[in-house]
């Protein structure tokens, strides 16, 4: 195994772009190289992951502008709206960020995350236009 853990940067780059997030995560807790080059959180292979999962007008929004790494973009995308968890008057923009509500009179519209939380303390900024 110390074999693979001498592997070049961009050789250990290459082959981490195609795996998942799962498997990136996974291989994080292989050996301390690999941790180390994948807790850098604006490496290529979390940029490739980024421009990959995040579309381009997300990319380009102010809902972005503030988070500091590839790593936190794409996190924050993956907990982001689900679009197949919405009431019927809602949908969720292209972005993937922003909730748009079909004004219906006397009705209740909600929709859910990505990720569902068990325990923990967790914040969303809600921004109302």
């Amino acid at each position: 195994m110390e074999s693979w853990s001498r592997l070049p940067d961009h050789i250990v780059e290459v082959i981490f772009s195609y795996l998942d997030i799962r498997d990136l995560r996974n291989s994080s807790l292989v050996c301390k190289c690999w941790h180390r080059y994948l807790s850098d959180e604006n490496n290529d292979v979390w940029r490739m992951h980024c421009l990959r999962t995040l579309s381009e007008e997300a990319l380009r929004s102010d809902l972005l502008s503030s988070v500091p790494s590839y790593m936190a973009k794409v996190r924050a995308f993956y907990h982001a709206w689900n679009p197949n968890d919405s009431s019927r008057n809602v949908y969720i923009k292209p972005n993937g960020f922003t909730l748009h509500r079909n004004p219906v009179a006397q009705s209740t519209d909600g929709s859910r995350g990505k990720v569902g939380f068990i325990r923990g303390r967790h914040a969303w900024e809600v921004v109302w236009e």
